[in-house]
């Protein structure tokens, strides 16, 4: 490693003792070289990882034991090295020193290597050719089937859903977007003056990193939309004997229908009304009705943290009631528990599309369909029959 600190390869070498200096240099250009044989070390790796400096942009070289290849020092196992980090472990056999690239999937994964290069002291450093030719993001694409794209919805569905919400707010308000990475919507972090705090989208707010406004709604569309199609109906000009006898019970079926439509209509609408008898919270406390949370981080957080009283009995007497099992459930149980008539659920978008069985409708359809081929026969074969006595 002498070799690798010479002024030729690097322009500046400074030793530290603080995980604080670390900020106090560009990260663009800066490599941070930790050897675990010091005394201190475990230490520094520690406050470096409560302050979440194993993330971009910031790159580290570790420097352990001469372990076995693809070995991860026993110091790094509790470390936070997620997917958008750079940490290197060399490992030595013989003469070369293989150079890995440790990251893991989420807290509890097991660590995941890449293969950065060697490097020999009279060749010197020669990277990976899948290094070169694709980027970070490309190679740690798909995690164990968790892929990060864009386009699957049913990932990380609220955080998806809310970025793709507020984009169009930066260009109505001309604003300049900035991002701040968190880990989850809800985690505890306890800092070294165990102060607590939630690493979640509301502590920029309260860090005075982002501003919190509600716009005003913009005005609805004033104009109805133009009909695209019309409907025309054609009548025969030939009229059997007996036809009104058939228009008047077409006429009555018609209107049955007219009245069956409106009658339903009515009872949609009746449903899908909102309620005046639940108004407030408090209503909401004293109704008969249950209530269940979907089992989240953040909803782990939200519901036992409250401090209003009305909010805190809710979630006493109907979330989580002393001696009885809380009702926390998965989306999976959400969507089972759909199946009773009195049950609804609100979930992500999209997220209990593949979870909903359509094979009930599936096979009313397949009944009607058969159903109106068989009477289309049927009328053929009168039609022909009818024909045949007129003739005879």
């Amino acid at each position: 490693m002498s070799q690798l600190m010479k002024p030729k390869n690097a322009a500046t070498v400074l030793h530290i003792s603080d995980h604080n200096e670390i900020q106090k240099f560009d990260s663009k250009d800066t490599i941070i070289v930790t050897d675990l044989n010091c005394p201190d070390s475990r230490r520094f790796l520690q406050q470096a990882d409560d302050s979440q400096l194993f993330g971009k942009p910031y790159r580290w070289l570790i420097i352990a034991k001469m372990n076995e290849f693809r070995d991860i020092p026993t110091e790094l196992i509790n470390m936070k090295i997620l997917i958008d980090s750079e940490v290197i472990v060399p490992a030595k056999t013989g003469e070369v020193f293989n150079l890995n690239l440790v990251y893991r999937i989420d807290h509890t994964s097991k660590f995941r290597t890449e293969e950065f290069g060697i490097w020999t002291a009279d060749e010197g450093l020669k990277k990976s050719a899948n290094l070169t030719k694709t980027t970070m993001v490309i190679r740690r694409k798909d995690l164990n089937g968790k892929s990060i794209a864009a386009s699957d919805l049913k990932v990380d569905n609220m955080a998806k859903a809310t970025h793709c919400n507020i984009l169009p707010l930066y260009d109505f308000m001309n604003a300049t977007k900035a991002l701040f990475f968190t880990d989850t919507w809800g985690n505890r972090v306890i800092h070294k003056s165990r102060t607590s705090r939630f690493n979640t989208v509301h502590n920029t707010a309260d860090t005075n990193k982002a501003e919190v406004c509600i716009p005003r709604a913009s005005p609805l569309f004033p104009k109805q939309l133009v009909p695209t199609a019309l409907q025309s109906c054609c009548l025969d000009m030939y009229w059997r004997t007996g036809s009104l006898g058939r228009v008047v019970t077409f006429l009555m079926f018609l209107i049955f229908l007219f009245l069956y439509t409106s009658y339903s209509a009515n009872i949609v609408a009746l449903l899908q009304s909102s309620s005046n008898q639940i108004r407030t919270l408090t209503d909401l406390l004293n109704s008969k009705l249950e209530l269940g949370v979907e089992d989240e981080k953040y909803n782990r957080h939200y519901f036992p943290a409250a401090t209003e009283p009305v909010r805190k009995s809710i979630y006493e007497t109907k979330i989580e009631k002393v001696g009885y099992k809380p009702n926390f459930m998965s989306l999976e149980e959400g969507v089972r528990r759909l199946q009773n008539p009195f049950c609804t659920m609100r979930g992500g978008s999209f997220a209990s599309v593949n979870m909903v069985d359509f094979h009930p409708v599936l096979l009313w359809m397949l009944y009607g369909m058969s159903l109106s081929v068989f009477l289309l026969v049927v009328e053929i074969l009168l039609y022909r029959r009818q024909g045949k006595m007129e003739k005879a």
